[in-house]
């Protein structure tokens, strides 16, 4: 059984006050589509691929002072189980990767990924040795 108790509620009370900003005082962050591009921004022939962590500049398409990018990945290969892997330029970890993997021989898969990268624009990747069929990458934004 259920009573209600007490009257009809009063006004709503004054506004608390207002947390403070982040840890650094960021503002915040806007994003920048990139809009409808071309081309892709990198394919097979821009990527070393012996399993070895390797800087990609992606500084022509998004400038500087950028804190993390969307991307467009696209791969391909004959064989199953090959990685492509991105990561924060400067890191060391094995955990705060982000992968893309084929499970399928000879079938093209496609993946939007987040990045973080330094403030030049820099990240890096690490791809299964081997030859690739298709490596496509595509800036499509980012936010700083």
């Amino acid at each position: 059984m259920f009573i209600a108790m007490g009257g009809p509620t009063g006004p709503a009370g004054p506004q608390g006050p207002q947390g403070e900003k982040g840890d650094k005082g960021d503002p915040g962050v806007s994003y920048t589509d990139r809009g409808d591009v071309g081309s892709w921004d990198k394919t097979v022939s821009d990527f070393t691929t012996d399993y070895t962590w390797r800087d990609l500049d992606l500084s022509a398409n998004c400038g500087t002072g950028v804190k993390l990018l969307h991307l467009r990945i696209q791969i391909n290969d004959d064989a199953v189980q090959r990685n492509l892997e991105f990561r924060k330029n400067g890191n060391s970890g094995l955990y705060n990767v982000s992968v893309i993997q084929n499970q399928v021989a000879n079938v093209t898969i496609s993946q939007d990924m987040f990045v973080m990268c330094d403030a030049n624009g820099i990240i890096e990747y690490r791809a299964t040795s081997t030859v690739w069929t298709t490596i496509n990458l595509c800036v499509r934004g980012w936010w700083s």
